[in-house]
This record gives C-alpha cells, structure tokens and sequence, in this order.
C-alpha cells in the first residue's frame, strides 16, 4: 500500500509553496517522513 501513500504525498505538494504555514510544512515533513519509512520496512 505505500504507492497509495505515495499518490496522497504527491497531492500535497501545493503545501511546500511558500504562502504555506509551518504547521503545514511540517505536517507534509512528517508524513512524507513515515511513508519513506514504510518504504524502508516493507
């Protein structure tokens, strides 16, 4: 299920422009943190 995973990051890239809040920058940091882990383990 991590290509699922991957499709919703790639949807989220509007939050990495700059107008975004820091909570959302670090909120996609996250996610894209745990999806690389999944990666990783599975």
């Amino acid at each position: 299920m991590p290509s699922v995973h991957r499709q919703l990051l790639s949807r989220c890239q509007p939050l990495d422009r700059p107008s975004a809040t820091p909570a959302q920058h670090k909120a996609r940091r996250e996610y894209a943190n745990r999806i690389n882990t999944l990666g990783a383990t599975g």
